[in-house]
């Protein structure tokens, strides 16, 4: 059975319009940057991430075959080899005095400009774990040894961080350049912008397919599991009006509901007219 599909137009200056030019806008700088980054690193086209609206790399294509010192093969689809940059990396934490402490970001660190309790950071790992951090030798007593544990840590401030790193030739003494080069290209990659498809539905309050609630309902934490796996909406902007389709009822003030061959026509019109 063929999906019923809801189509909408809004003026640009009307609430909800406002809120999608923010979006809209949003969208376009991650798209750009997404671009910059590409070409940056000479690729020939990228796949940007399914899982947003708009931003980011997953993988590029080159016009041939790039420095594979410093990118990865990952698939061939249709003859064209996906490549991302050839290193690794882990979350960390970072145990320091107080929040007033913030290390520096280094060419294969990126610090979280975000501090954590000690209850926050707690379940981020194991006690085995927390106990290799400060030092602290287990005794078998479970009881004994979280109490020894958290006497230490339970005052401290924690930085998540991101280590970044790559197979060594034997013997290294130092850091090889492509090595280097992979690892910001991948500090790079996880620096770009993304848009995320459930401020879409939360800014048209969409329908959630699930439970029937309307998006201005549910929390901001439940938005995303809410409108989990939902097709991504089609949005453009055409002459001070934006459309939208999608395969969910919304609710926002100042949406008109609009026929799909309307829809179709003014997106075909707006293709057209876009500058070559």
């Amino acid at each position: 059975m063929e999906k019923k599909v809801y189509c909408y137009q809004t003026d640009e200056n009307s609430n909800v319009g406002r809120k999608l030019k923010k979006f809209w806008d949003a969208a376009l700088r991650a798209a750009r940057k997404a671009d910059q980054y590409a070409a940056k690193y000479g690729a020939d086209t990228y796949l940007p991430p399914v899982q947003f609206f708009e931003g980011g790399v997953d993988y590029l294509e080159f016009e041939t075959t790039p420095d594979l010192r410093v990118w990865r093969k990952r698939f061939e689809v249709d003859g064209k080899e996906q490549y991302e940059p050839n290193c690794m990396y882990n979350g960390e934490i970072l145990v320091v005095p107080d929040r007033r402490f913030q290390p520096s970001s280094t060419w294969d660190r990126t610090f979280s400009k975000t501090h954590l309790t000690w209850e926050q950071a707690k379940p981020k790992y194991s006690l085995r774990k927390w106990a290799e951090v400060i030092n602290y030798t287990l005794t078998g007593n479970r009881e004994e040894d979280e109490k020894a544990v958290e006497d230490q840590l339970r005052n401290k401030s924690f930085v998540p961080y991101v280590q970044f790193y790559g197979d060594l030739p034997a013997n290294a003494k130092v850091v090889p350049n492509y090595l280097r080069q992979a690892i910001q290209a991948e500090k790079d990659r996880q620096a770009l912008p993304v848009v995320e498809v459930e401020w879409l539905f939360a800014i048209l309050d969409a329908v959630s397919p699930f439970d029937n609630k309307k998006a201005s309902t549910i929390s901001k934490k439940d938005l995303a599991s809410a409108f989990a796996n939902t097709e991504t909406p089609m949005l453009f902007y055409y002459q001070g009006k934006f459309y939208v389709s999608l395969v969910l009822p919304c609710h926002a003030e100042g949406l008109h509901e609009i026929t799909e061959g309307t829809f179709n026509y003014k997106k075909n019109i707006a293709l057209r007219e876009q500058p070559s």
